[in-house]
């Protein structure tokens, strides 16, 4: 399984060890930007991206947006898993009206919450 991690502000495990050890292509990429270009030639089967509310943007709450618009014209659609603080759960239930995703995670992590996204 192809797993993307899109980490712009990082600060917690990822557990990628784990992962990369059962089979698993894993690639961390640390910008929206160069994600949506690793997009274009890669079609991942799952994607863990941060949820960011930015308040200064006019017309969208993130640059996951972006994102998600990219996933949707893929052939295979990935699932996408959020990673977020609960207070921004506002925000992103205004992104998930538009948007489909698959799960949310909440900070702190504990323990590996990626490997129940794997199958393992």
């Amino acid at each position: 399984m192809q797993i993307l991690f899109i980490v712009e502000v990082g600060g917690y495990p990822l557990f990628t060890s784990e992962l990369e050890g059962e089979d698993h292509q894993v690639t961390i990429i640390r910008s929206m930007r160069k994600a949506l270009s690793w997009l274009k030639k890669h079609s991942p089967e799952l994607v863990f991206a941060e949820f960011n509310f930015e308040p200064t943007f006019r017309d969208r709450v993130s640059s996951l947006e972006s994102l998600l618009a990219t996933l949707q014209s893929k052939e295979a659609i990935p699932r996408v898993v959020v990673i977020t603080e609960e207070q921004d759960q506002p925000h992103l239930d205004k992104l998930h009206q538009r948007f489909p995703l698959f799960n949310t995670l909440y900070f702190p992590l504990m323990n590996n919450p990626f490997l129940a996204y794997t199958g393992l």
